[in-house]
């Protein structure tokens, strides 16, 4: 039977264990992958010496189909070869040893299209198919050499991998091109696969479809326009009267409107709104046509469909505006468009569009 090991791994149509009672510097392997087969092991021939000084093993990834590679903190080895058949005909090829990086642990080692993804000493690194590594971390590299993965888990149709921690802090990196990240926190996991997660606090979490939270904290959906500059339409002097919103309504949410002026990194005003049977609800269709009076008078109906509402400005004045919403709701809406009422200002503030001379 099989020696007793920290790690199990199963790559290259076997199982592979290192750590506990297989010899420093080793790897145990099993025989071949067979159907209807349970795991079987060799008592004579199932180590194989990957480093003969007696390094300790931290990492084991299948590499190129038919070969696996095998870290250490500072180095890592590639098996090549399909080693013995389950009669014990054959067998690896001496390991090609590469010191360039090592990986700190198994549990943020993961294959990918691009190669085998690990964790080095500065964070996420990738061994490409011809054996060299590329430093995807450089971007956050301040962060990811403070972090230590306790899981690793990919996603191939969004080709993005993710990788946590005991701390709460997780780092995702989008392999599509280029060095995407995202970070987050909140969520501490102690173990993972491709379809679960494990808190600390012992926790068992799976994705479901249809919910609009991460274990209990909910998603919040915020949107923002571009610089709305409606100079030119106005003779250059813009007044912002009225803003609003029209969209469908999925459920109770609370959204909250923001308006940033000229350019000005801090909003001026502030509006939270929160749907009541007083909201006026009414298909978009026609809703051009009508006057802010017109639509205030609309009637009440189904709360299930389609509403809009519209607020007044209290800043007014602005070359240009941005409008910002977010909704942190259960269920929230689906919004159609923005509605913008202005005006344009008389005076020294107007900048004519024309410009005449005495003939």
């Amino acid at each position: 039977g099989p020696l007793g090991c920290t790690t199990l791994v199963a790559a290259a149509d076997r199982l592979w264990g290192f750590g506990g009672q297989v010899p420093v510097g080793c790897v145990q392997f099993s025989k071949l992958f067979a159907m209807n087969q349970g795991a079987g092991f060799d008592p004579i021939n199932s180590i194989q010496v990957m480093d003969a000084q007696g390094g300790t093993i931290t990492s084991i990834a299948s590499f190129n189909d038919a070969t696996i590679i095998a870290f250490e903190l500072d180095r890592f080895y590639i098996l090549v070869g399909g080693g013995p058949d389950n009669y014990g005909n054959g067998g690896f090829s001496v390991p090609q040893t590469v010191i360039a990086d090592g990986a700190l642990t198994h549990l943020g080692t993961v294959g990918t299209p691009l190669g085998v993804a690990f964790w080095g000493s500065g964070g996420p690194r990738v061994v490409t198919p011809n054996g060299t590594v590329e430093n995807i971390s450089e971007p956050i590299a301040d962060l990811a050499k403070k972090l230590t993965p306790s899981g690793v888990r990919i996603d191939f149709s969004r080709r993005e991998i993710v990788w946590y921690t005991e701390t709460g802090d997780a780092l995702l990196w989008n392999y599509s091109g280029g060095s995407r990240w995202a970070r987050w926190n909140g969520l501490k996991i102690a173990g993972c696969s491709t379809s679960a997660l494990i808190t600390t606090a012992g926790r068992f979490l799976r994705q479901v479809e249809g919910v609009n939270h991460d274990d209990g904290r909910h998603f919040v959906f915020k949107l923002t326009t571009g610089n709305v500059r409606p100079e030119q339409l106005l003779q250059g002097y813009t007044l912002l009267r009225r803003f609003g919103m029209t969209g469908e309504l999925t459920g109770v949410h609370r959204a909250r409107f923001r308006i940033y002026y000229d350019g000005s990194p801090l909003w001026y005003q502030s509006i939270t709104w929160v749907p009541t049977t007083s909201t006026w609800l009414q298909a978009a269709e026609g809703l051009e046509q009508l006057t802010p009076a017109e639509i205030d008078a609309l009637p009440t109906v189904d709360r299930s469909g389609s509403y809009g509402t519209h607020h007044r400005a209290k800043k007014q004045n602005c070359q240009y505006f941005k409008l910002e919403v977010s909704d942190k709701g259960n269920e929230g809406f689906i919004p159609w468009e923005f509605s913008f009422e202005l005006g344009a200002k008389a005076g020294l503030g107007r900048t004519p569009v024309n410009t005449f001379q005495d003939q």
